[in-house]
This record gives C-alpha cells, sequence and structure tokens, in this order.
C-alpha cells in the first residue's frame, strides 16, 4: 500500500471527494441481474486498438532527451504497462457480463465498478490514493452496496478508466500538440503513475473493509472468522456471494441470515463443546452441513451443476462405488459379447469372465475418479492465520519416526531437524526425532544404549544450545528401548513406526513413558496438543507447519468422536497434506523423473481435485499429516491386534477420520532406483493384505478379541481398491498368457483386448485433458493434454515391460502376508525403511531376484505356446521380447535422464585453470596493501590505471577469489588466512549503515563516494560472499594443509611461464614430477638444491624482463611458500626427516596427512611416539646416533609447528566467524518496502530515504539478496512470489523477461545459488545461453552480451559502460546489444552448457583478446563486425564472477556447496525449487502482448 507519508494531503477534500461520490450513485439506475452483452466490451475493442495502434506510431517518432522528461517517451518504454490493462479486461470479458451495470439510454450500459472508477477518477483528477478510494467507495456503497465480485473487480476497471484517459490525451498530444485537449503534461505523468500505483497497492488490506456484508461474518459468536486467514474468509464471502446470485437475497441479506442461524446455534443446549462450538460458527452454515439450512431460509435455487454435485454427495456409495461396479460390468459384456454367438457360455468365455474382472475394474475406476474431479470443484478446508505465530494452546511438535543407522545417516537426520526448525521458526512449534535402533538378536544393553545414541544426543543437545536465544521452538530426541518380539525373533521397537507415535501419545497424555533416553526442555512436552508426523525424508517448506496447524484448530476440522463407536464421524483427526516429489530426487535417475511426474515448488498452492475429498469430504492417509494427540489416543488406543499391522496409515485414517489439504505441500524423495521402487510397493502390498479383515463385519482389537467394524463403506472401500490394484496386474498377466493358450476368440482378439484394458486409463486422461484444453481455449494447450498423453502411454509400454515381474512381485507379496497372517504368525512387522531401500542398492532380495527371471519366464511362456498353441507365437513374440529385455531396461531407468556433468578432457581442464591463473593475478597484484587489502574497480591495460574505487560487489567478490586460489593451489592455506583477515580488518574502517557498507569507496583513503547509498543488490551479493567465505574457510579446517592440489597450482604457473615469451630456458626445460608422484617426491622436487641454483642464476639475467620476469617470480613464490608452509607447520615431510618418516614405530610412512584441526591432535601423538623410540634407541646398542639426532631436531621441530598450527587454526576461525557476523549485521529488513514487500533498489544516507522503485523481477541479480532477506527472516516469502515472472519468446525459445535481458543479471546469482533440473530458473538459465548464442549467429561472432565497458572513452580517456542485453527478452524499451561480446558473459555460462561456453572461449583466445590478467572486458562490435574495437581493461567484479564459474565447473559446484552450508540458506533453498510455467500459457501470453499491426 502506497505509504501515507510520501502523499501527504489527499488528491481533493474529503467532503467534496464524499459528495461527489454520494452525487454520482444517486443518478445510476442499476441492473443488479443484467441480462446479455454490453456495449462495454466494444469500448474494450476499441481500447485494445488504441493500445497498439499508439505504440506503432510512438516507434516512429524521434524523441529529444534534451528537452527535458517526456511522458509519451515514459508510456513507449513501458509496452507492458498499458497493454496489461487491456489483456486484464479481455480475460474478464466473461465475468464482466455478470456485473451489475449502470444503465444509460443514452450511451450505453455499462458496468457499476467502470463507472465508479471513472467518477473517482474525475473527482480525484486521476490521482491513485488509498484513503481516497477507501473514502469514496464507501459513501458510494451508503447508497448501494457493490458486490462482492465488483469490489475485487475495482483495480482492474481503476486502470481501465486510467487507460482510456492516459489514451485519450497521449493521442491528442501526438495529433494535435499544444492544443487545450492535450492537457498539461503534468496530468499525464500523474495518471501514468496512479497506473503504476494501483498495481503496486495491497488491494486484499485496502477492499476487505469495504464488504458491508463482512461485518455479519465478523459477528460470529464462535469468535472464529476474524481469525481466520484470508482464503479462508474469502471462501466463505464468495460462497455467500454464489448463494445471493442464485437466491431471492441480497449478499448482505444473505449473511444476516447466516449470523441469525449461528446465533440460534449458539442459544442450543448441546453437551459435546466441539459440537457446540461448531454450531455456532457461521462456517457451519455457510460451507459445512448447516448450509441447507441457510439454503431453505434464503430461497436458494441451485444450478444444474450444483443440483448434480448436491446429489451426487448425498448418495456417494450408490454413484461412486455403484458407477464403477457397473462400468466395470459393462466393460466385461463389450468384450465378450462379440465371442457370444460362435462360443459357448459355459467353459472358456466363464474363465474370460472371472479373469476380466479387475483388470476392467481400472478403467472403470478412473473413469468415475475423472468425473468426479472434473463434476466437483477443489475446496480447501478452512484455516485459522496462524503465519505470525501458533498460539500456546495449539502447541505443536513436529515428530520424525525413524531408526538410527550410522553415523552419517545420524548426522543427516538432525541436519533435516534442523532444516525444518529454520523453515518454520514458531516459539510453540518443536521439533523431535523418535528413534529405535535396527533390530537386533542379541539382547540390547541398559535402556538400549548405543554409540549412535550418544551421538543423536549430543547433536541435538547441540542445536539447543545453538539455537538458545532464538524465538523459535527447541528440539527433542525420544529414543525407545527394543523388547523381545517372539513373533519377529529379534529385539526391536514395539510396533515399529506405528508403536513410536503411539507411544508418544501415551507420553504426552501422561499415561506411559516408552521412552528412557530423552533430550530437550521436556516440560514443553506438556503443552503439546498437535504432532505433526514427517517421514525422515520429508521436507517442510516455510510456513507450511503454521499452516497445517491452523487447518487443524478449525472449529469445523475438529475432530468429533462417536462415543459408542470410538472413531471420528465429524472433523478430522488427521489432516494429510499434499505430498510433492523434490526436484533432487526426481533427476536422479530417469525413472524419478519419468514416475513422479511434474516435480517442483508450486508457488501458487491452491487445492486441487482429489475424488475421496470432493466426493465424501474425507482423504486416506499416506503417513505424513498432523493429527491431534487426544484425539489419536482415544481412537487407535488399544484397537488392533499387535505385531500385526505393517501398513497402518490407512486404517488407522478410517478410524481418525483423515482429510486431505491439498492447498499445503510437503515435499519427499522418490525413489532413484528400480530395485528401491518396487521393494517399496512390496512392503505396501504387504501391508495392505494385512488390513484384509478390516472389510468384514467383526474385526480383531488388541487383545485378539473380535468386535464389530466400525468403519464406513467408503473406508473399506478404500481397503478393497488396494487389494484390487495389487491383483490387476497379475490378472492382466494370466488373462494374456490365457489367450496365447487357447482363450475363445484366439491370440490376436485377447491381446488386443488386454493391451486396451492396459490403455484405456490413458485414453481416459486424454480424453479428460482435451476437454479440458478445449474449455481453456489457450494456445498450445491441445498440444501439451497430447504430450501428457504421450508420457502416460510411455509409462503404460513400461508397465507392460515388467507385468511379469509386477505379478511375481504382487504374489510374493500377498502369499506372504496371508501365510504369515493367519498361518504361521512370524515376521508380520518385517520392514526395509526406504532410506535403506535406498542405499542398499547391491543388495539382492526377492524382488530383485524375480526382475532377473523375466527372460527365463518369457522363455517358458514361449516354450508354452509352441507346446499348446504354435500359431499365437506370432502374437506373442513382441510382448515376450519385451519381457526379455526388462532386465536392460531397468539399466536405462535407473541412470540420470541427462548427463549430470559434462567431463572435460585434460586440454580443456588445462585451458579453464590457466584463464583461472591469469584472472587471479589481478585479485593477487592488486588486492594488497596499496589498496588497503581491497580491491580496485577495474584496471586499464594502458598505464596500468588503476580505479581506486571500491563496491560491495567487489569486496565480497576479492574474498571468494582468494577462496578460488586456495583450491586451485595458486595460495596457500597460511595465506589466504593472512590476507583474508587483511581484508575484514580493513572493513572495519569502512563507514557503514545498519550492517551494510555503502555502495563505493576510495581504496585508499576508505572514505564512501558521494552519494552515499546503501544498494540492496550489492549487499545482497556481499552477504552471498560472505557466507560462502564463512562456511568455505570453516572448510579448511576439515583438510590437509597440503596436498596435491597445492603442487596442481604450481604446476600451472610453471606452464604459464613457459608460455611467455622470454621465459628462461633453465626454467622451461625442468622436469617437474608426474602428475601420480606423491607428495614426499614433490617436496623432494622443491628443495632440490639445483633447483635453487637454477633461481639464483635466472633471477640474475638481465634479459629477464616483463611477463616473463613477473612469472619467473611467482614461481620462485609459490615454491617458498610450499617450503614455507612445511617447515612451519608439517615439519616431519621434510626431506632431512625421511630416515624418521622410514622408522615403523613412528608409523609415518605413507600416512594420509591430517586435516589442519586434527594436527595438533596429530603432532601429540608423534611427540609421544618420538619420546618412545627416542627412548629405545639410546637404551639399545644399535640406536643410530645419527636417528637419534634427527629425532630431538623434529621434537623441536614439533614445539613450534603446534603453535603455528593452533594459531593457523584460530586465524581461520577468526575468518569464518567474521564473515557470519557481517553477513548476520546486514539489516534487510528496513530495505523492504513495506507495501510491495520486495527489496527497495536502495537508501540514500543524505536525504534518509528509501526509494521507491523496487527489484520487482525474478530473472535479475537482485534475487540473491531477496532469497537472502527471506533467510534471515527479514523480508516475507510473499515478497519472492510477487516477484514478476512475465515470460517472452525470442527465436522460438521461452524465457522470462529481464529489464536490460543482460547474461549478469540472468546468470550471475546462479554462482551461489542452485539451478535444479526442470525449474522454473533452470529453463531460463538454458534458454537464455540458447538465445544469446541465436542473436551472435545473425552477426557471426562470438557470443555473451552482458553489461561491460565498450570502446568508446570519456574526456579523461577512460572506458565507458554500459547494461548490453538481447533486446528481444528486455523489458526495457531502448535496451540494445551494440553487440559488446563481454568474456566474462561466456564464463558465466560454464555452469549452464559447458560445452559450448569452452567453444566459444577457445573462439575468443585464437583471436588474441587476452590480456597478463585474462581475457579482455569486451570485444566491442558496435562500429563494425569486421573490425572490432578491443576493451582492453579488466573490471574486479566481471573477474571474479568469471573465477567463481571456473571454480564451480572444475571443484563440483563448490561455492554453491558453501553458500548451501550455511543451514538457514539450505532450509530456504525449497524456493529455487519452483516448478516452470506452462508452455502453452507462456505462448498465450505472448501472442497477447505483442501489438497487433494497425492499417
Amino acid at each position: 500500500m502506497t505509504d501515507s507519508a510520501t502523499i501527504p494531503q489527499l488528491p481533493a477534500p474529503e467532503l467534496e471527494l464524499r459528495a461527489h461520490a454520494r452525487a454520482t450513485a444517486l443518478q445510476w439506475h442499476v441492473a443488479h441481474r443484467p441480462q446479455g452483452s454490453s456495449p462495454f466490451l466494444a469500448r474494450t475493442q476499441a481500447a485494445r486498438a488504441a493500445v497498439d495502434k499508439l505504440y506503432s506510431d510512438l516507434d516512429a517518432i524521434p524523441f529529444d532527451p534534451s528537452k527535458g522528461p517526456d511522458p509519451l517517451l515514459e508510456i513507449r518504454e513501458n509496452p507492458r504497462l498499458l497493454r496489461s490493462v487491456v489483456i486484464g479486461i479481455m480475460a474478464s470479458r466473461k465475468n464482466m457480463l455478470k456485473l451489475p451495470r449502470v444503465v444509460d439510454p443514452t450511451q450505453g450500459d455499462q458496468p457499476r465498478a467502470v463507472a465508479l472508477s471513472a467518477a473517482y477518477c474525475e473527482a480525484a483528477h486521476s490521482v491513485w490514493d488509498y484513503r481516497a478510494i477507501r473514502m469514496y467507495v464507501d459513501e458510494v456503497q451508503k447508497v448501494d452496496p457493490l458486490e462482492l465480485e465488483e469490489l475485487w473487480a475495482l483495480p482492474l476497471y481503476f486502470k481501465f478508466s486510467l487507460l482510456e484517459l492516459i489514451l485519450a490525451q497521449a493521442r491528442a498530444r501526438l495529433d494535435s500538440p499544444g492544443a487545450a485537449e492535450t492537457g498539461p503534461p503534468g496530468l499525464l505523468s500523474a495518471r501514468i503513475k496512479s497506473l503504476r500505483d494501483i498495481g503496486h497497492t495491497d488491494w486484499l488490506s485496502l477492499a476487505e473493509p469495504l464488504i458491508i456484508f463482512d461485518t455479519y461474518l465478523q459477528q460470529d459468536p464462535a469468535n472464529t472468522y476474524s481469525k481466520m486467514d484470508f482464503d479462508s474468509r474469502e471462501g466463505y464471502r464468495k460462497k455467500i456471494a454464489e448463494t445471493a446470485l442464485h437466491s431471492e437475497r441480497t449478499e448482505e441479506e444473505v449473511a444476516a441470515e447466516v449470523l441469525k442461524l449461528a446465533q440460534q446455534g449458539q442459544q442450543n443446549q448441546i453437551t459435546d463443546p466441539r459440537v457446540y462450538l461448531k454450531r455456532a460458527h457461521v462456517g457451519y452454515y455457510i460451507v459445512d452441513k448447516g448450509f441447507d439450512q441457510l439454503a431453505r431460509q434464503v430461497g436458494y435455487h441451485p444450478r444444474l451443476i450444483d443440483r448434480i454435485r448436491m446429489t451426487f454427495s448425498h448418495n456417494a456409495d450408490d454413484f461412486f462405488i455403484g458407477g464403477i461396479e457397473i462400468l466395470s460390468v459393462l466393460f466385461i459384456a463389450i468384450i465378450l459379447l462379440p465371442l457370444v454367438p460362435n462360443y459357448p457360455i459355459f467353459g472358456g468365455l466363464t474363465w474370460a469372465f472371472f479373469l476380466l474382472l479387475l483388470p476392467a475394474t481400472q478403467g472403470a475406476v478412473d473413469l468415475i475418479n475423472n468425473t468426479v474431479t472434473s463434476i466437483f470443484k477443489a475446496r480447501a478446508l478452512p484455516k485459522l492465520d496462524f503465519s505470525k505465530g501458533i498460539p500456546r494452546e495449539f502447541t505443536t511438535l513436529v515428530a520424525v519416526p525413524t531408526l538410527l543407522m550410522n553415523e552419517k545417516q545420524v548426522r543427516e537426520l538432525v541436519r533435516e531437524l534442523e532444516m525444518r526448525y529454520l523453515s518454520n521458526p514458531d516459539p510453540n512449534l518443536h521439533f523431535a526425532l523418535l528413534t529405535d535402533l535396527p533390530d537386533s538378536v542379541t539382547r540390547p544393553r541398559e535402556n538400549d544404549t548405543d554409540p549412535m545414541v550418544d551421538l543423536a544426543l549430543e547433536l541435538i543437545n547441540g542445536l539447543n544450545a545453538e539455537y538458545s536465544s532464538s524465538k523459535a521452538g527447541c528440539f527433542f530426541l525420544l529414543h525407545r528401548r527394543r523388547i523381545f518380539n517372539a513373533r519377529q525373533g529379534v529385539w526391536m521397537g514395539w510396533e515399529r513406526k506405528r508403536g513410536k507415535l503411539l507411544d508418544l501419545n501415551k507420553y504426552l497424555e501422561g499415561i506411559f513413558d516408552a521412552f528412557p533416553v530423552k533430550a530437550g526442555d521436556l516440560e514443553v512436552l506438556h503443552s503439546v496438543r498437535y504432532i505433526i508426523t514427517l517421514d525422515s525424508d520429508t521436507q517442510l517448506p516455510r510456513g507450511t507447519a503454521q499452516n497445517m496447524v491452523g487447518t487443524m484448530a478449525h472449529p469445523l476440522n475438529r475432530a468429533i468422536i462417536d462415543p459408542e463407536r470410538r472413531i471420528v464421524t465429524e472433523g478430522y483427526g488427521i489432516l494429510q497434506p499434499r505430498v510433492g516429489v523434490s526436484v533432487q530426487s526426481a533427476s536422479r535417475s530417469r525413472l524419478a523423473s519419468i514416475y513422479s511426474g511434474q516435480t517442483g515448488f508450486d508457488i501458487y498452492t491452491r487445492a486441487i481435485s482429489d475424488v475421496y475429498q470432493d466426493l465424501y469430504g474425507e482423504g486416506i492417509f499416506t503417513g505424513k499429516g498432523i493429527y491431534e494427540v487426544s484425539t489419536l489416543h482415544a481412537v487407535l488406543d488399544r484397537r488392533f491386534p499387535r505385531n500385526s499391522l505393517l501398513s497402518h496409515d490407512l486404517i488407522e485414517g478410517a478410524y481418525s477420520r483423515a482429510g486431505l489439504v491439498t492447498d499445503i505441500e510437503v515435499i519427499d524423495d522418490y525413489p532413484s532406483h528400480y530395485s528401491a521402487y518396487t521393494r517399496r510397493k512390496h512392503r505396501w502390498v504387504r501391508g495392505d493384505w494385512q488390513i484384509a479383515q478390516w472389510l468384514l463385519s467383526r474385526v480383531p482389537d488388541e487383545s485378539g478379541r473380535y468386535v464389530r467394524n466400525p468403519i464406513s463403506t467408503i473406508s473399506r472401500w478404500k481397503i478393497f481398491d488396494n487389494l484390487r490394484r495389487s491383483l490387476v496386474n497379475p490378472l492382466t498377466f494370466t488373462l494374456l498368457i490365457a489367450g496365447w493358450l487357447g482363450l475363445p476368440g484366439g491370440a490376436l482378439y485377447w491381446t488386443a483386448v488386454t493391451l486396451l484394458l492396459m490403455f484405456i486409463p490413458t485414453l481416459v486422461q486424454l480424453v479428460f485433458s482435451m476437454g479440458h484444453a478445449f474449455t481453456t481455449e489457450q494456445e498450445g494447450a491441445v498440444g501439451e493434454a497430447f504430450s501428457g498423453f504421450l508420457q502416460s502411454v510411455f509409462v503404460t509400454l513400461l508397465n507392460l515391460v515388467f507385468l511379469p515381474h509386477e505379478t511375481l512381485l504382487s504374489l510374493d507379496a500377498i502369499i506372504r502376508s496371508l501365510v504369515r497372517r493367519f498361518i504361521t504368525g512370524q515376521r508380520l512387522l518385517e520392514w526395509e525403511t526406504a532410506a535403506e531401500a535406498e542405499s542398499n542398492k547391491a543388495r539382492r532380495t526377492p524382488v530383485d531376484r524375480y526382475l532377473a527371471a523375466s527372460p527365463a519366464v518369457a522363455l517358458l511362456i514361449a516354450a508354452l505356446i509352441f507346446a499348446f498353441n504354435t500359431e499365437a507365437i506370432l502374437v506373442a513374440a513382441p510382448v515376450l521380447l519385451l519381457w526379455g529385455f526388462a532386465s536392460a531396461i531397468t539399466v536405462w531407468l535407473n541412470n540420470p535422464p541427462r548427463e549430470q556433468k559434462q567431463r572435460l578432457s585434460r586440454e580443456e581442464d588445462r585451458f579453464l585453470r590457466q584463464h583461472a591463473l591469469r584472472i587471479w593475478r589481478y585479485f593477487y597484484e592488486f588486492g594488497g596493501e596499496r589498496h588497503n587489502f581491497l580491491i580496485p574497480d577495474n584496471v586499464e591495460e594502458e598505464g596500468l590505471f588503476e580505479a581506486a574505487r571500491v563496491s560491495p560487489t567487489n569486496l565480497g567478490l576479492l574474498l571468494n577469489a582468494r577462496q578460488a586460489a586456495c583450491e586451485f593451489g595458486f595460495i596457500t592455506v597460511p595465506e589466504f588466512a593472512h590476507l583474508s583477515q587483511a581484508s575484514l580488518t580493513t572493513f572495519g574502517r569502512l563507514q557503514m549503515y545498519r550492517g551494510h557498507l555503502l555502495n563505493w569507496y576510495n581504496t585508499q583513503t576508505l572514505e564512501p563516494l558521494m552519494p552515499a547509498t546503501v544498494s540492496s543488490v550489492d549487499s545482497g551479493n556481499l552477504a552471498a560472499s560472505l557466507y560462502t567465505l564463512r562456511t568455505g574457510a570453516a572448510s579448511l579446517l576439515r583438510k590437509p594443509l597440503l596436498d596435491h592440489q597445492s603442487f596442481e597450482g604450481l604446476t600451472e604457473v610453471w606452464e604459464m611461464l613457459k608460455q611467455q615469451q622470454g621465459a628462461p630456458a633453465e626454467l622451461s626445460r625442468m622436469q617437474l614430477p608426474k602428475a601420480t608422484a606423491s607428495l614426499e617426491d614433490w617436496l623432494t622436487w622443491v628443495m632440490n638444491a639445483e633447483l635453487s641454483a637454477t633461481f639464483a642464476a635466472v633471477t640474475q639475467s638481465a634479459s629477464l624482463q616483463g611477463e616473463a620476469a613477473w612469472w619467473t617470480s611467482e614461481l620462485r613464490t609459490r615454491i617458498d611458500a610450499i617450503l614455507t608452509l612445511v617447515r612451519n607447520y608439517l615439519p616431519w615431510m621434510l626431506p632431512e626427516f625421511a630416515p624418521l618418516r622410514a622408522m615403523a614405530q613412528l608409523a609415518l610412512k605413507d600416512a594420509t596427512l591430517p586435516s589442519l584441526e586434527d594436527t595438533p591432535a596429530f603432532i601429540n601423538q608423534l611427540e609421544q611416539r618420538l619420546a618412545r623410540t627416542w627412548a629405545t634407541l639410546n637404551s639399545s646398542p644399535e640406536g643410530s646416533s645419527k636417528d637419534i639426532v634427527l629425532g630431538e631436531q623434529l621434537r623441536g621441530a614439533l614445539i613450534t609447528a603446534r603453535e603455528q598450527v593452533e594459531k593457523l587454526a584460530s586465524q581461520i576461525h577468526a575468518v569464518s566467524d567474521e564473515a557470519f557476523r557481517l553477513a548476520t549485521e546486514m539489516d534487510f529488513a528496513f530495505l523492504v518496502l513495506e507495501g510491495r514487500q520486495m527489496l527497495s533498489i536502495g537508501y540514500e544516507l543524505g536525504p534518509q530515504k528509501l526509494h521507491d522503485a523496487a527489484y520487482d523481477m525474478i530473472s535479475s541479480e537482485a534475487r540473491i539478496a531477496a532469497f537472502i532477506a527471506i533467510a534471515k527472516g527479514e523480508m516475507p516469502q510473499a515478497g519472492w512470489f510477487k516477484m514478476g515472472r512475465t515470460h517472452t519468446i525470442a527465436f522460438g525459445i521461452p524465457v522470462l523477461l529481464s529489464w536490460t535481458a543482460t547474461m549478469f543479471e540472468y546468470l550471475m546469482p546462479s554462482l551461489w545459488m542452485r539451478s535444479y533440473p526442470d525449474t522454473l530458473m533452470s529453463r531460463t538459465l538454458t534458454g537464455v545461453v540458447q538465445i544469446q548464442r541465436a542473436f551472435a549467429r545473425q552477426y557471426k561472432i562470438p557470443w555473451g552480451i552482458s553489461e561491460s565497458g565498450y570502446a568508446q572513452k570519456d574526456d579523461a580517456g577512460h572506458y565507458h559502460y554500459q547494461a548490453f542485453g538481447i533486446p528481444q527478452i528486455a523489458l526495457k524499451w531502448d535496451a540494445v546489444a551494440g553487440p559488446v561480446i563481454s568474456p566474462y558473459s561466456t564464463f558465466l555460462a560454464l555452469g549452464v552448457d559447458s560445452v559450448e561456453a569452452l567453444k566459444n572461449l577457445r573462439r575468443m583466445a585464437s583471436a588474441g583478446w587476452i590480456g597478463a590478467y585474462g581475457f579482455y572486458e569486451a570485444i566491442d562490435y558496435s562500429q563494425s563486425t569486421q573490425q572490432p574495437g578491443l576493451v582492453r581493461e579488466w573490471m574486479a567484479h566481471h573477474q571474479g564472477m568469471a573465477l567463481m564459474a571456473i571454480l564451480n565447473l572444475l571443484n563440483n559446484d563448490v561455492v554453491k556447496d558453501w553458500f548451501e552450508a550455511n543451514s538457514h540458506l539450505q532450509a530456504t533453498s525449497l524456493l529455487l525449487h519452483e516448478k516452470p510455467m506452462r508452455e502453452a500459457a507462456i505462448r498465450a501470453d505472448y501472442n497477447q502482448f505483442t501489438a497487433k499491426k494497425t492499417a
């Protein structure tokens, strides 16, 4: 909403506005139920044509910038500003016809909302002001209240009214400049500004108080309505508006009747407090069972579709179950009827009938399911608004039942728990691991103690200590002891996962404590009301927990238990969210990619249809969701026989009534290989058959006594449906074989029938998808529907390939389950966790052996066909052949869908390392004491002019460049620590504002350059670099100080020296150790006296000059740095101590060097071994005096080394901690524009003002700043979703628009932030690189256009700088490409398309565009494509980006690893999983925005 401080007064006096509004409203003759078309439609068409013509005319007119700002120029530069209004109006035409109209016999009628908008613009002089708007609309409604749809349509019609005024005035200025009707230029500018301001206004907050009938709902006797979230309140209001539309009452009258019914409900004497609260809530009469009462009171006349829905809902079992039965019989009849005249009914056709029973049901089920979801509208369950915090009375525990298997897995479990905590911070939301140890055949120790339990305790206590000062919840470990299970023959956790949760319920209810080992503040647990149970691999997106609790706490959703049947009959005991698939798991294999469907995070998550929830108001519980502790304990305690139920989710959901909340999503992993997928399916089938008894009227309880089965008919159907699905494949397989072996009708007929039955669900999907595509009338929708059909066909073909395997799997699972359940009673709880199935890829189970047997099964069937029906072999052969290749196809499925990373040749690797070295030289040479260990913004080759200014982005990249140099071996760890500390010390001397560095400083005086500004995007870049430095520096503690990478860096320096003209022959001819040489061999080489003599000789040579001299010096420096490192920190590695390393007693021979943090302990151990060895040698006549002396020398060196190592480790810790402190203290909250919830472009210190403009596009360099601000909790997540995602199409490729379409905007954030496959940003980055290449092909030049310097110079002789981009994908009207090619752009593309990027870099390198510090800044083709101008300079931030891109490519995205290793950043990473927009929608939008040429 516009800040009132920026508009100190109303656009017109209040009394004048109110009088105008009242007079206008009194003049209207309103038709509340208009019929037929409206003349206003012609105005919308005229406006569209006028916009197209205006832009066509504006494009042809030159503007003189010297004349100052021109509003016409502003219109031309923002083509989407006006076009978006036209598109919005055209899209709303259908709804427009339903709105009340103002009837004017002379001018024709128009929607009242349009008349109101035009009247306001007249009264307020076209100035948009939220206070004036509220005032004006409020006064209009005193005459005649607006309807709900009118209020929400007002922003669009305000825009349209302004559009008409802007078009008229702009046309007048073009056609008749200076005429009176053109009006003052300021008025046109004001109208344009108002048009923008409307788009920035928080209309929800502005308009909701204007809803007249809302005042009745606010009086809710249950005091619930005002506490609900906006979507839930709006759901109620829409239902009231719809009811009023089809009744004899107004919206206000319907709302009044709702309140009256709720007040009557409040007066009823109801003993159950939950039922009482429900009947007293207005929502009960709007969206629940009380609606029938309301409908009678207001004379509601439902539409035909609503009558159908009501009929189906009231007769759900008959329609749903009966419909499936009828359709199944119908399908069977259609199949068998052609055969009846030629074959006897009894015999083969009878067998065929029974074999068809279940396969035919699959098509029937799919047809009914699709019919239901097409007829019914998905409805979200109402929620209380807990976005600002969960109230104490609804305290919730997020519980993850799991096993503690090994150290890596335990650490991962705790890490994932931390991620959930950071994604959902709330003082009344707590997080717990419910743990057991794996099954054991031996008796556990007392309290089941174990190193893994101790580790989990330590880690949980560590989290509580780390976050003790936060205002969020806390962490718990609740570990159970294992008990002996005679049926399983092992010591195991009672009832596995189900038992953990039941034991947790008992503990929270104060009944029984099954957890001898606990960690966390146990007092907190006494207030827990709800449990959110998740699997160990389930991610909990930001804000999801609060939404789940808010839904569960709503009075309409609270469970009401039937005291006799002890089941939930109203409300819900469990709520199951939608479960999405993580993009990482979907990209691990083709299997996951194909079977998981569309993955990614949906930022527009809305309720989706589910047949059970739509038709019955309840869903299926799949093990992840929220439940109320007391409710589940009441309905599930002692209800099921012990040690009998493997799969408990479905049956527990039946007792506790599970609701499906599809507008809330959690994210799960998908099995990455076929073995894990089928083993999981085998577990599910076994579990389904173990609850088959619940189809019967009487079922066993915990004691084994048979009692009445309390569950509903539809719950029994859900159980039956699972059993049915498990038998479909075996019967389909049997039907095929029977058809080949002699069923009446012949092999070809039954093969065709079987395949048709398998493909019916796919065909049903095609029919409904096509129907939806045709109704949407969206370009490309039909193509997408057909594309989805083809994918389904492929999945069905895979099902055919694996049909024998699936048959054997199902039969094995069914037989095992039944035998164990009813005969042996053993191993009913045999279980393998998803993590075990995923990690044990090599383990062979019966399920895997069945797959290996598929070829043998195919051969056996072929033999049977030859024996009994030889003619059928030709028909069966194609299918049998597919079965024979099943194992080979699984290999293909288990591989990634795309090559994870292009492998580089040794030559390509060397090419990139050489350029990394050149780039590093820039930071090494200019980032020292001369510039206070900062970095000059740019350096020009001519005279080596250094621009002594630095920005926060430059500083961050300087810090990261040193990390890269350390990783490449260009500097040692002590050098890195010294340089980083020096720079961070300088930071402390720079003027800051609220933790932010200012935009520019003089690197020598450290004074800020004017005007002093905090730049949001620069601060975001610096924060990303600091977080990267924090974890990257800390990672050095876990690595040895010396490794082969150190000598790889030395080799690169030597290779670079050899390339220089005048390089000393003595050094060029040197033979370096081979790549496979040991560290000892390398150290022997660098300490060779001959090498020192060679350097002494060449450095005295007068002929050594220029680049050869610099690289010779640098080679010497690198060798000295390694020698210093070994002498000061690793003295036992010195060549002189080789005899000691050979002594077995010292255990140094072939020993791996310890990590930096372990080196002090290693030195201590070495000293002890030396002392023992020295004592032995002294007492032994065989002791060598030389060895004794060497030992004494080493012991002396170790004392100094330990001090040096500890000091270095302290320095590294200091660097890491200081980087984290600086990043943490950067306050992004004050940079957020409150009304827009987005980052302002910056804050100006002089006027102390936040800039009005915002970074409002997701495809900009600012997304890193927005991401970090959200992760820190200083910007609402909604701001991320509000950033523009407008697409365009260039060269046939759809991509997101950016402001100037530079590679910098698109690709720079991806240096730190991951780009996940098949996500919104991944597709855009790929598309942008393809567009860059296509654009350059037009000119036959290298590609890579971005902001950069160009050949033109200023009066001082310095290069100019400009943002160059691809005009076709730029929002900025006058974006230009130059073309100016910047090599750093291609380096940025290494992470997107390394093959093409390397080709492009080599092409530029072969043209000689390389200087001392790497590729030049740019190549300017703007004057000539044949003789481009070289921009011979280097810019710090471009150099840094190029270096980081190389590091990511060569070192497996290590920069992204460092960035993501910050817990709160990783916890926010789901934002980067955003689903891409459908291409059909992109093309439709693009065509709308493409101007139509006027004649």
